[in-house]
């Protein structure tokens, strides 16, 4: 699809110039200008204006007389140049009304008064064909940058040896992903620089003089310039490290073993103090339905922190990771992909080292059970012996006394500020942007009588349906609170907005058979060209109870893990329940095995 909106972009931006090559052989002939005046021609959305005239020629002695003014062009909002003709010619007749006109002369009884090529539908067809490229090179190179990698050839002639199933894991050198990074980029920055030129052109060649219109073009030229600036630095950085190349030690990393090998890079890595290397696997499930591809989260992960070094004459980054047994090979199929990926990165004066290698990892004779890879610690700003109080103030959860045993945890409004500040920001700055456009859109309804208007708009109306939903996110930030009240036997639990009702359910400790916390990992933050540190993930208490098909919720958003985990065994002690404090995921577990269990009739 995106190949034939190309070639149509392509005959839009070369019928003006064939129009114009087909007329350079006509032949210049004195003519006299009768009449000449503009027509509006109204299109569903829009209306221009269409400069007509009548004048009369002769050729071999024959008379002749012709209406045509300008060559064709496309219909828009470009109507300046026929506005120009109109005050040229109304001059032209007012003189007396010699002129000259253009005559076929294959064909004498066509003829055009201007034969000059109209640049800006030159220009415009050329933003489009920008567009519908940049657009293509985008969606050609993420789609080969995600693959699986393997070829269907190598894998009918290795059927048992999955590992050969690529031309490059058979010669063990894996070539770094920068070629498909820049050419996302660079398509990227094609289709960013195909819309400011059609704003720019809008801008020079149209009638709006609005101030929107200029901010709008503004914007997109800021685009671009950010887009050529990461362009330049891709290049720089080929220029400095070359093509980066990852040489594994066996023939594939082993599930249930290890994954072992060198980056190859430039001496300059020798100038870093320490390189970071990451493994993980990313599974992909493809839905036939919609004929779209949905990438999930990370399924597993690991970090490593080495030493350049030198190895023959080369500098290497050594890579040594261990892959647990109940990890996912390499695999496609129609409806499901696994990728494994290493990334490769160093700090350095300048552009940073980073690369990115697709790695094949699979079953082996080599493959052992119950590996296990213990994940690093989280950050947390507390230590072993911080106490529940502590950690409470902190984090802003109030503890009121209600008199013997009863207490009430309170967690008021605005207490995630930096998740509240994050939405707000981004609130702001979707909705003002994209209503920005919208309302340039609106107030042009001239624009919309070119398809590049009407699919903006399209685009931009769609894009405004997930407005509302940061401002409720960004509101929950602010405003979400939440009460557990434990009086005795009665547990009560309140959630909801700040000077609104709030939620209520209430429900009996001896009803609750498990407290569980769920925790949701951090993510990776990097300022500049700084180095990646994690952010404290977050955790959410709640209670199973007997009779309810969905947990209660109790507490939300403790940053804290040890923080949580201290909570939970207190409010488990409250309640009196004996099993030991679980997470999700271990719930998880429990629940498969007395799954089991069931199935075979135990």
């Amino acid at each position: 699809m995106l190949t034939l909106i190309g070639v149509a972009l392509l005959w839009v931006a070369a019928t003006p110039v064939w129009q114009w090559l087909r007329v350079l052989d006509w032949v210049e002939t004195p003519a006299v200008l009768r009449s000449v005046s503009t027509v509006e021609e109204r299109g569903e959305n829009s209306t221009w204006r269409r400069v007509v005239a009548s004048y009369e020629y002769e050729w071999d002695g024959q008379q002749y007389t012709g209406t045509r003014v300008l060559l064709p062009t496309l219909k828009g909002p470009f109507d300046r140049r026929d506005r120009r003709k109109s005050v040229e010619l109304e001059g032209v007749k007012q003189a007396g009304g010699a002129t000259v006109c253009y005559v076929n002369p294959r064909s004498p009884s066509e003829a055009v008064l201007d034969r000059s090529l109209r640049v800006e539908d030159l220009a415009m067809g050329l933003s489009f064909l920008m567009i519908g490229a940049g657009a293509r090179l985008v969606f050609t190179y993420h789609s080969r940058k995600w693959q699986a990698g393997i070829d269907p050839a190598l894998q009918e002639k290795h059927p048992g040896e999955p590992w050969l199933w690529n031309a490059d894991w058979r010669s063990g050198r894996l070539r770094s992903e920068r070629r498909f990074n820049l050419g996302e980029l660079f398509g990227g920055g094609l289709a960013i620089g195909g819309f400011t030129a059609a704003f720019l052109c809008i801008r020079a060649f149209g009638d709006s003089e609005s101030n929107l219109l200029f901010w709008v073009t503004a914007v997109f030229c800021l685009l671009s310039a950010l887009f050529a600036y990461g362009i330049l630095m891709s290049l720089l950085r080929w220029a400095r490290f070359g093509d980066a190349v990852f040489r594994m030690a066996g023939p594939s990393g082993v599930v249930g073993g290890k994954l072992v090998g060198e980056v190859l890079g430039p001496r300059s890595l020798l100038d870093a103090d320490e390189g970071t290397l990451r493994l993980f696997c990313t599974k992909t499930t493809i839905r036939k339905d919609r004929e779209t591809r949905e990438r999930d989260e990370v399924s597993w992960e690991c970090e490593l922190t080495v030493t350049p070094k030198r190895d023959a004459g080369r500098v290497v980054l050594p890579v040594d990771f261990t892959i647990p047994s109940s990890a996912e090979s390499t695999s496609r199929s129609e409806d499901r992909l696994v990728t494994w990926r290493l990334m490769a990165r160093a700090k350095l004066a300048g552009p940073d080292f980073a690369e990115s290698f697709v790695v094949p990892v699979f079953l082996t004779e080599d493959s052992q059970d119950g590996v296990v890879v213990e994940e690093p610690p989280e950050p947390d700003a507390f230590d072993e012996t911080s106490t529940l109080d502590e950690i409470l103030v902190a984090e802003g959860i109030r503890v009121d006394p209600l008199g013997g045993s009863a207490v009430r945890y309170v967690a008021p409004a605005g207490r995630s500020r930096g998740y509240a500040w994050s939405t707000t920001l981004w609130a702001l700055g979707w909705n003002g942007v994209l209503g920005g456009i919208g309302y340039a859109i609106y107030t042009h309804a001239d624009w919309g009588a070119t398809l590049f208007w009407i699919v903006a708009a399209i685009a931009c109306w769609i894009l405004l349906l997930f407005g509302p939903l940061l401002v409720v996110a960004a509101l929950d930030g602010w405003l979400h609170s939440e009460e557990l009240t434990i009086d005795d036997e009665r547990w009560t639990t309140r959630i909801g907005w700040w000077g609104l009702p709030k939620w209520r359910t209430e429900f009996l400790a001896g009803n609750i058979r498990r407290i569980v916390v769920k925790h949701s990992k951090g993510g990776s933050v990097r300022v500049g060209n700084g180095p990646e540190k994690k952010s404290p993930g977050a955790n959410d208490l709640f209670a199973e109870v007997a009779g309810a098909k969905l947990p209660r919720t109790l507490l939300r958003r403790v940053k804290s893990r040890r923080g949580s985990a201290l909570l939970g065994e207190e409010i488990r002690r409250r309640a009196g329940v004996e099993e030991p404090l679980v997470t999700v995921d271990e719930f998880a577990e429990l629940k498969a095995k007395l799954q089991e269990r069931r199935e075979e009739g135990g």
